[in-house]
């Protein structure tokens, strides 16, 4: 099982004590379809590019985006592209993820996918959330990787999370 932790570039220090393995939550997009990265602090090859679409405008280039991306995976060892899409799909996020899915497979890389941009990947592997409030999760798991082709297309974005909240949880949340 293949483990990658999470960090700011603030963060990869002390994390690179404990994992070797890192997704570099340092990416996100920018005007004019580019890629914007914060200082890496730390230098280290390999691990994971996460690109966040918080406070993002419109991807009017995904070709553009897509490959600045597998630049940046060239130049620091990447092995993968974590899409770290907050915001519902949207023909231009969607359009993104399926060249950049291609554009990985083509390199022998793997793009990281949250659930609700499944339909986006056929070779991507889906980030199935472990924030549940309801359900039946080992059911949702296995009925993830039957569509997936297999356990190895899912991966488990697992999330320290604590909330208060009144019994019954009304709202969905809890």
């Amino acid at each position: 099982m293949q483990i990658y932790l999470a960090v700011t570039p603030d963060e990869a220090q002390d994390a690179s004590a404990y994992s070797r393995t890192l997704a570099h939550v340092a990416y996100r997009i920018g005007g004019d379809s580019v890629l914007l990265r914060q200082n890496l602090l730390l230098r280290t090859r390999g691990g994971l590019l996460s690109i966040s679409d918080r406070e993002a405008p419109h991807i009017a280039d995904p070709d553009a985006l897509c490959a600045a991306a597998v630049r940046e995976c060239g130049r620091w060892g990447y092995t993968g592209v974590v899409l770290d899409f907050e915001e519902a799909p949207r023909p231009d996020r969607l359009a993104f993820a399926e060249k950049l899915g291609s554009a990985l497979a083509a390199g022998k890389r793997t793009l990281y996918l949250p659930e609700s941009y499944a339909a986006a990947g056929k070779n991507a592997v889906i980030l199935l959330c472990t924030a549940l409030s309801g359900g039946n999760f080992s059911q949702h798991l296995q009925e993830t990787a039957t569509l997936r082709g297999g356990a190895g297309r899912v991966a488990l974005d697992m999330q320290r999370l604590r909330m208060d909240f009144r019994l019954p949880a009304r709202n969905g949340e809890g």
